[in-house]
């Protein structure tokens, strides 16, 4: 069990720069709906459908299935919403929304359409995720290196105990 409690040092380690790494990507999705909402232009969009899908370790993924049309051409997209939304607008399997607001951004280079009415819950959730992963980092900056000190200090422990023993073992022989 030692051996294995050892190993958390090397998930503080990684947390050093996965932690940054999530708040980093967070923070920009959070400033592309600011964006989106504050400079985008609305429309209308016909729902026609919508899903749960269960991840790993009971993970929940809630999509929003819409169609409109824009300079005369047809558009189907699915967007992720998120779990507050979902619980809005879903009852037992169906979406019960006919309509649903959309913001777009033509100036943003990927994802420039979002859900109006879930924009304040999915900032909300991106501004969580970033305190987290900095939270991360920080925790991994302070937690890995006492880590890495008490198990040199437990392993050094150990070998003079060792040592000790081999010590007394060899006084016991000499004496018999």
């Amino acid at each position: 069990m030692t051996k294995w409690l050892w190993q958390w040092k090397w998930a503080f380690v990684i947390a050093i720069i996965a932690g940054p790494a999530f708040a980093y990507f967070n923070y920009n999705d959070a400033n592309r709906i600011e964006r989106i909402m504050a400079n985008g232009s609305s429309f209308e969009a016909v729902v026609t459908g919508g899903s749960e899908r269960s991840g790993r370790r009971g993970s929940r993924t809630y999509m929003l299935d819409v169609e409109w049309t824009a300079d005369g051409a047809p558009h189907r997209e699915s967007f992720e919403i998120s779990s507050q939304y979902a619980d809005q607008i879903f009852t037992a399997d169906y979406v019960n929304l006919d309509t649903v607001e959309l913001r777009t951004l033509a100036s943003e280079p990927e994802n420039a359409t979002i859900v109006v009415p879930d924009a304040p819950q999915q900032l909300a959730n991106h501004r969580q995720f970033q305190w987290l992963g900095i939270a991360a980092g920080i925790a991994g900056l302070i937690i890995s290196p006492i880590w890495f000190w008490a198990e040199a200090r437990f392993r050094r422990r150990r070998d003079d105990d060792i040592d000790a023993e081999l010590a007394r073992m060899r006084q016991g022989e000499q004496q018999g």
